[in-house]
């Protein structure tokens, strides 16, 4: 008989984002598995970008340094147990500050299968012992997971947020079963630290603002009541610039402190405190960040403002407040910090008792369905009035003999900016949604601004059923004049997956007059080559960390990062990430959405561009891809660059969309100039399958 398999073979139901079909894909990868190849999602993970935290190794390896010495010279032996051990990485610096025994225990078998391999590289196989569990799952005495229980404890199980990973019932748990009374545990402690602030820029993609030109729509009462988002946003604070984009109203202040020693408590806590107005000013939110303690005198912290490391495993977070609050200099607001096991929000409120943000115990949550239904970015490109206005222009122009008009989107504000355009001829706006959830908030607004479903004497229609269930009926029995969509789908995590507008005015196509305009009438993948500040080292190989050989861990996820047929790009919001650019942005796909999609066709682009801009001292380390929609000559909405990229600058990106990222196979120095006359150029390959909706890609150096 043949022995039992342990990998179990799936159909998973998933929406194609580009062809928007329902299709069945065969997942066979079973984590549970030693064996199981998750190189791919290993090289995606956050795994080397931890490995390259100088800061966070150092002051780990410190840490375990006082807390052996100190066990020692206790007159106990040392025995140390690593939660969340991934690679090995702490366990072995335990074992090299004079650990005599370790227990490093991992629950995703593909890294069991790795840490084994780096811990008998380095020769540490006869102290470390890893336990291919949970530490909620593992048990300690004779017989069992863990010979005794341990007394020291190590463990990297925080996030952002801090607490999001369970690191409070993580150590809680470890205290109760497996270590003994007394034990040290690194981090001993953490402390949140916040600031008040004043940010149009991150306001902007918190709550929708129709009240301005060129829309002027009433927004329902509901939607600005609303708390906002359940979570708090995750984001790189050291890039946003000051004033402009981030105006602190108050010195930073610790509000709340953790303990991870056996005073951790697993049951929802809150502690206050009093901060001082430094600037006046329109307060729009609260952000955080933490400290950990590693050893006496010696801490980890993700403070934006005075950070030693770039790291993108821990950023800092905010929190936006219902509506924004007038704040003088020198007033005294009272700020409440409240978390759970998992999350951490905030209350503030003005000496008076007036509440500024959510203050009840109960962590605050999404009431209206726009944070839950609609992205951020869907939310800022809402607000965003210069490309409202091109849009504008562009369908008085394109679209001012329409009677008849269809809305391709989720969640766009262009059938309220074309109701209200004047266009003389325009009677009916029939809304096209694709998410039941975006379509009812299209109907809240519609509600609010419209006399039984009329703005400006134009009619619109809000539908969110299948394209292919569409009926004359629809249309009132007319044929569509125009299509216009943004394009901006929620479902999209690449650039070119909002071709799915293709798709949509393709499966339209019956209902279409012959001389229907579709606005945008082209879509256009283009890129640049890039060479970035920090965002590249996620993909660098470890290789030795703190004198420990990880090389391992490279091996298995090196073929992903090395092989060209491998690399699949990534989604960024770029803005966070500084770069320059390498080269001009160059069109790579042109995408006519004004005709149906080919049936069946492989469609195909292949070139090459120069890198002109290098300067002998750049590495080239990604093509950066992004989707330009063109409206009329001369008139481009991107989700690019929001200005041309130029020689020695960094590039400034849409802040409303994400681009895609391309790491390059190997990253080269971009040569341009010097002795050699050979300047250095990227080959591409594109190769679209219509019948799929799938983008296939390729770039090298030459």
């Amino acid at each position: 008989l043949a022995p039992p398999t342990h990998v179990f073979i799936m159909f998973v139901s998933r929406c194609n984002p580009t062809t928007g079909k329902a299709e069945w894909i065969v997942q066979d990868k079973d984590i549970d598995e030693e064996d199981c190849d998750l190189s791919p999602e290993l090289a995606r993970s956050q795994y080397g970008d931890m490995l390259h935290d100088r800061e966070r190794n150092q002051k780990y390896d410190v840490g375990l340094q006082y807390a052996v010495q100190s066990v020692r010279a206790s007159g106990r032996v040392p025995y140390v147990l690593d939660i969340g051990a991934g690679t090995g990485l702490l366990s072995m610096m335990a074992a090299r500050a004079g650990a005599a025994k370790v227990s490093a225990c991992e629950v995703m078998k593909p890294m069991v299968k790795i840490s084994r391999e780096v811990i008998k590289e380095n020769g540490y196989e006869e102290i470390i012992s890893v336990v291919g569990k949970r530490s909620t799952e593992t048990t300690a005495g004779e017989g069992k997971d863990m010979p005794i229980r341990a007394n020291i404890m190590v463990s990297e199980v925080f996030d952002t947020e801090l607490i999001g990973e369970g690191a409070i019932a993580t150590f809680a748990h470890a205290h109760r079963h497996l270590l003994e009374p007394g034990s040290i545990v690194i981090p001993s402690a953490a402390t949140i630290t916040v600031q008040l602030f004043e940010s149009e820029f991150l306001w902007s993609s918190h709550k929708l603002d129709c009240t301005k030109p060129p829309l002027e729509l009433k927004v329902p009462p509901s939607w600005t009541e609303c708390t906002g988002a359940t979570s708090l946003w995750d984001l790189h604070m050291e890039q946003l610039s000051v004033p402009s984009q981030y105006r602190p109203l108050s010195t930073p202040v610790d509000v709340e402190r953790i303990p991870f020693t056996e005073e951790c408590v697993t049951h929802p806590s809150s502690s206050s405190v009093d901060i001082h107005v430094l600037e006046s000013g329109i307060c729009h939110g609260i952000a955080m960040w933490w400290t950990l303690q590693m050893a006496p005198e010696i801490t980890l912290s993700t403070d934006p403002w005075n950070y030693i490391q770039w790291r993108d495993h821990w950023l800092q977070a905010v929190q936006l407040f219902p509506v924004p609050v007038g704040v003088v200099k020198g007033e005294v607001l009272s700020v409440r910090c409240h978390h759970d096991d998992y999350n951490v929000w905030f209350g503030v409120s003005k000496m008076d008792g007036r509440s500024l943000a959510p203050s009840a115990v109960d962590r605050p949550v999404c009431t209206c369905g726009v944070h839950t239904s609609w992205s951020r970015s869907r939310i800022s490109l809402s607000n965003d009035q210069s490309k409202l206005t091109l849009y504008l222009e562009a369908m008085r122009e394109v679209v001012s003999k329409a009677t008849t008009v269809v809305c391709v989107s989720e969640g766009s504000m262009l059938p309220w900016l074309l109701a209200r355009a004047g266009l003389p001829s325009l009677r009916k706006i029939v809304v096209m949604e694709t998410s039941s959830h975006s379509a009812r908030l299209m109907k809240e607004l519609l509600k609010e601004n419209g006399v039984g479903g009329v703005i400006e004497g134009v009619a619109i229609t809000i539908l969110d059923k299948p394209m292919e269930s569409l009926s004359s009926y629809d249309f009132g029995g007319c044929k569509v004049d125009a299509v216009i969509a943004e394009p901006f789908f929620l479902a999209s995590l690449l650039p070119w997956h909002d071709l799915y507008m293709w798709y949509a005015v393709t499966a339209l196509w019956p209902h279409l007059s012959p001389h229907c305009t579709v606005l945008p009438g082209r879509l256009n993948i283009r890129g640049v080559a890039v060479s970035f500040q920090d965002l590249h080292m996620i993909k660098a190989p470890v290789g030795v960390v703190e004198g420990l050989d990880i090389s391992a861990f490279d091996r298995r996820v090196g073929k992903v990062i090395t092989s060209p047929e491998l690399v699949e790009p990534e989604p960024h919001t770029l803005w966070e990430y500084p770069c320059q650019p390498l080269s001009d942005a160059v069109n790579l796909m042109l995408c006519n959405v004004s005709q149906p999609v080919p049936e069946n066709t492989q469609l195909r682009s292949e070139g090459s561009w120069p890198l002109c801009w290098a300067n002998g001292h750049a590495s080239c380390h990604a093509v950066v891809l992004w989707m330009d929609a063109a409206l009329s000559e001369g008139s481009i909405v991107s989700g690019g660059p929001s200005e041309p990229p130029q020689q020695g600058c960094t590039v400034k990106w849409s802040t409303s969309h994400k681009q895609a990222v391309y790491f390059l196979p190997s990253s080269k120095e971009a040569d341009g100039g010097g002795a050699s006359s050979t300047v250095p150029s990227v080959h591409y390959r594109l190769h679209f399958d219509t019948a799929k909706g799938e983008l296939a890609m390729e770039f090298v150096l030459q």
